[in-house]
């Protein structure tokens, strides 16, 4: 008999800027890969970085996802009923209650220093022993890594990634100076209160996804370490660089700059595959070619 939980996946946008062809690959793959494992796929919009989201962006996600024709099992239908029932907002009290869980380890300390202080002290000899619990508003609470060691990545494609945590992400954020969680635990948390189990991330996410790692055994989390991983290798443009948002990559909609049919062709190519023009060609293509669970 087979006891194996149900297979369930995420799309996770953040929405701060209008989606790139990066973040329609990861799309698309993550629904491949649930559909070939049988599995149901949410839409979580991460909204916590207040700074930068904006209800354009938003919008442009289910524009987008509408416009590819690529649908999911649960999440909002729209800007109303994300911000009713599904903005991260909404879940503050998750994400505080994990930052103390992991606050009660003494691994966390106060910090107010800037990005261009951390550049010239990169081991916080000012900071490390700043109790957080004697420190008021305006100070960042960064978790020492010192002691995580190497933790292994379990990816079901690219097989074992060993990371060594501290020196790919040394003292991250976990709570920001505005008092909200940061980006680890947010997703950390809602990975695990939504019950996923199939994460789909770029590479460049797998020093973050050994971080998490490490804070889900910390916190005892076993539900995370249990998690299926695929990291994909990134798009590119046509100088080799990472098409994201940060890199200034797309300053207008998808569906101003090409047609789906485009899309989908620079998907297939990108996943050696005979070229599709929909959601459905390129799956049969997908199935035909990586085969089913």
């Amino acid at each position: 008999m087979n006891t194996a939980p149900a297979i369930r996946s995420r799309l996770a946008p953040t929405p701060s800027g209008f989606l790139h062809t990066g973040n329609v690959f990861n799309f698309v793959l993550t629904r491949l890969e649930t559909d070939r494992l049988n599995g149901k796929l949410l839409l979580r919009i991460d909204d916590a970085d207040s700074a930068r989201v904006r209800d354009t962006y938003i919008e442009d996600v289910f524009n987008v996802l509408s416009w590819l024709g690529l649908n999911y099992d649960e999440g909002p239908s729209d800007i109303q009923s994300f911000k009713q029932g599904y903005s991260q907002y909404l879940r503050k009290n998750d994400y505080d209650r994990l930052v103390q869980t992991l606050a009660e380890t003494g691994l966390l300390f106060a910090c107010k220093c800037t990005r261009s202080a951390l550049a010239t002290d990169e081991n916080h000899t000012h900071c490390k022993h700043q109790r957080i619990d004697e420190c008021g508003e305006g100070y960042a609470w960064r978790l020492n890594t010192e002691q995580a060691g190497i933790v292994d990545v379990n990816d079901y494609r690219m097989g074992l990634q060993r990371v060594d945590v501290h020196k790919a992400t040394p003292y991250p954020v976990v709570r920001k100076k505005d008092g909200f969680a940061a980006y680890t635990i947010c997703s950390l948390s809602d990975d695990v209160n939504y019950g996923i189990n199939l994460i789909v991330r770029g590479h460049d996410l797998l020093s973050q996804t050994a971080l998490q790692l490490y804070v889900a055994a910390v916190c005892g989390l076993s539900s995370f370490i249990d998690t299926r991983f695929f990291h994909h290798r990134l798009l590119s443009d046509a100088e080799g660089n990472k098409l994201s948002k940060s890199a200034g990559a797309q300053g207008t909609s998808l569906m101003n700059t090409f047609t789906r049919a485009e899309i989908y062709s620079l998907i297939s190519a990108e996943l050696g595959l005979e070229e599709a023009a929909t959601y459905d060609e390129l799956k049969a293509h997908y199935m035909k070619t990586v085969g089913p669970v």
